[in-house]
């Protein structure tokens, strides 16, 4: 598990720890400026760091060290979610209901989801276990989205009782999307079928 401390640019040690045991394994600290989000790739061999420096940095876990810096980020990562697959990370920016889709392997923007203008930026990311959708909830939104990724489009929006940020996960079986905001509601939504 990586964890790291709230935010003061500069500072937030990032530190890896043995779930089982609770046990400190190591801490970058100082070796990522101004590390925020974090998102583990499927195999476990990358750590995607979001900063606060406009960059998403892989870390290889194993090798200990940066094995890229995607820094072609408009703005500051609110937000990372890596698709089931591998094959997408998807960053949200601090740019209004701005997502950006990278190819972790040949470290390219593969499109940019300008999804809602409403939104101030993306919180929270999830991508559909097959990997074909990615849902969006974000600041100041009064919705979550749902986006065709092979299309690039909105396919559906499900509404949010406040403008408070919020959260989006998938049912493992892909069929059904939770929802919650900061108000502590929780909204669970049949996923459109795909045509």
């Amino acid at each position: 598990m990586a964890s790291n401390s709230p935010p003061q640019a500069g500072t937030a040690p990032l530190r890896f720890w043995d779930v089982a045991t609770g046990k400190q394994l190591g801490s970058l600290n100082g070796k990522i400026d101004s590390p925020g989000r974090l998102c583990y790739s499927p195999d476990g061999k990358s750590l995607a760091v979001g900063t606060m420096t406009k960059k998403v940095i892989l870390w290889d876990v194993e090798g200990e060290k940066v094995q890229a810096t995607l820094n072609r980020n408009p703005d500051w990562v609110t937000a990372l979610s890596f698709s089931p697959d591998g094959r997408i990370l998807a960053s949200g920016e601090a740019i209004v209901g701005l997502v950006v889709l990278w190819d972790p392997a040949s470290l390219k923007p593969l499109a940019r989801l300008d999804v809602n203008r409403e939104m101030l930026h993306a919180d929270s990311l999830a991508f559909s276990p097959d990997s074909k959708l990615l849902a969006i909830a974000g600041r100041n939104s009064q919705a979550a989205h749902l986006v065709d990724l092979k299309a690039e489009r909105e396919i559906a929006v499900f509404p949010a009782p406040k403008r408070d940020g919020g959260v989006v996960a998938f049912s493992p079986d892909g069929k059904l999307l939770v929802t919650g905001s900061g108000t502590g509601k929780i909204a669970i939504w049949e996923v459109p079928e795909k045509k």
